[in-house]
């Protein structure tokens, strides 16, 4: 989870040829080192876990929140 203009956030794959949409997330109260997401995820959703700090720089010169092809 990082956060982007204040809001929780993390980047999932959309599925359509390596894109990505930035999703913003409604968490709860730490537990034991975790965050538990409340809202913004579906089970389905594939989350970038690896270069997600690259996503956000890209994402940061595009716009924050626009799907970014790579």
């Amino acid at each position: 989870v990082q956060y982007v203009d204040g809001k929780p956030t993390v980047y999932v794959a959309t599925g359509q040829n390596r894109t990505f949409k930035a999703r913003h997330l409604v968490l709860g109260a730490e537990v034991d080192g975790w965050l538990p997401v409340q809202r913004g995820l579906a089970s389905t959703n594939r989350v970038v876990f690896n270069g997600s700090f690259l996503l956000k720089a890209e994402f940061g010169k595009a716009g924050a929140g626009h799907d970014h092809s790579h």
